[in-house]
């Protein structure tokens, strides 16, 4: 691992939900295509307020080994991100001269690149993708630099929606994290003055209208759009967001009907003191970089080590990283720790853990989930 990775592990990577009040009318544009889902059964109230933790809620750690799955194509993790869709994985990093990769499930055949790099009509620089609830598609694409937003069908290839996004806080990019709710409706997470909000976005025609839901900002003394980063998901059928803070061991479960919330502060033992005035400093442990959210339940990507502590030992052979599954209520279910370090997603039947390793000459691990009991 270099010195560039020690920046991505501290730097930004990326439903319906209404105000306390809502009409029938307001209702109806949040309803998903049912002939899209899987129905599911009716979740449990959300249970409001801040709740202390310790790591012991998730009971004792599962150490997982995985197995390697070596692929001819010879590439570098780098800035990557993956989505396991159906029996595909979608990998973004680069590749020759393009930023996405597809392979088959369960056998890892490489089947295409796509996603061409460049500043053309089309191509990407720094592109986000994430599910589409639609079954004509496998994805979406937000490229960043350009603020705007691709679907990507079941041929791989990418097509822009022709509409005007919203303006984003950052003036020469945006770090808009996307979530779909349906083909109309999306919920994103973006930076805001003094920090980090979640919003709706709601298209008609060729307009995009967005309108912010909840302020992610927690402290008055932290007026800092950086030190806010972190991951964002989202459940429509069970009506919950959730977003893990990058900087701080703290998660806040949204119940987006009521828009109650549920924030999880885990204790820290180390009594580690957050540089407030170098936010990106890799001094500053990293918690929370990574979110796989799935119908039962969300994973995500947990250090807790600084950048530095991470780099140390993957230069001596010490490779690991954590995954922490929670319920939509924001209970803590397992807490995995995996024996590789790197870029993750869960499996859409949540049975598997797939990894890309930022060390390894041969990228790809997966690892099988314990059945409950």
């Amino acid at each position: 691992m270099n010195g560039r990775i020690l920046v991505l592990l501290v730097v930004f990577t990326a439903f319906s939900c209404k105000g306390h009040k809502q009409t029938k009318s307001e209702q109806s544009d949040v309803v998903v295509n049912k002939a899209d889902t899987v129905p599911l059964s009716r979740i449990t109230p959300l249970e409001p307020g801040g709740i202390h933790l310790t790591e012991k809620a998730f009971g004792p750690v599962i150490d997982l080994k995985g197995i390697s799955h070596p692929v001819k194509e010879v590439f570098r993790v780098v800035e990557s991100q993956m989505l396991a869709e159906d029996s595909l994985l979608l990998v973004k990093t680069r590749y020759n001269d393009h930023l996405f990769m597809a392979y088959s499930l369960p056998g890892f055949r490489f089947i295409k690149s796509f996603g061409r790099l460049g500043q053309g009509p089309d191509e990407f620089q720094f592109p986000r993708m994430f599910k589409s609830r639609n079954s004509k598609r496998l994805a979406y694409v937000f490229e960043t630099t350009r603020n705007k937003l691709y679907s990507l069908d079941r041929d791989f290839v990418t097509k822009e929606l022709k509409l005007a996004m919203p303006a984003s806080f950052h003036q020469m990019y945006s770090d808009k994290q996307m979530q779909c709710i349906d083909d109309s409706t999306f919920a994103y997470v973006e930076s805001v003055k003094g920090g980090k909000g979640i919003f709706k976005l709601s298209l008609r025609g060729d307009s995009a209208t967005a309108k912010k839901l909840y302020n992610l900002t927690f402290s008055e003394k932290l007026k800092n759009w950086a030190a806010y980063i972190g991951d964002f998901g989202l459940n429509p059928d069970k009506k919950r967001m959730v977003f893990a803070y990058k900087q701080f061991n703290r998660l806040v479960f949204v119940d987006c009907d009521s828009m109650k919330t549920r924030t999880l502060i885990f204790d820290d033992s180390k009594d580690h003191k957050f540089n407030t005035k170098d936010v990106m400093s890799p001094a500053n442990i990293t918690y929370f970089w990574g979110i796989s959210p799935q119908r039962k339940y969300v994973y995500l990507l947990y250090s807790g080590r600084t950048p530095i502590d991470v780099m140390k030992a993957n230069n001596h052979g010490n490779e690991f990283i954590y995954v922490e599954q929670f319920d939509w209520n924001g209970n803590p279910v397992h807490k995995y720790k995996l024996d590789h370090w790197g870029y993750f997603c869960v499996s859409e039947d949540e049975n598997t853990i797939y990894l890309s390793s930022t060390v390894d000459e041969n990228p790809f691990y997966s690892y099988d989930i314990p059945n409950e009991k």
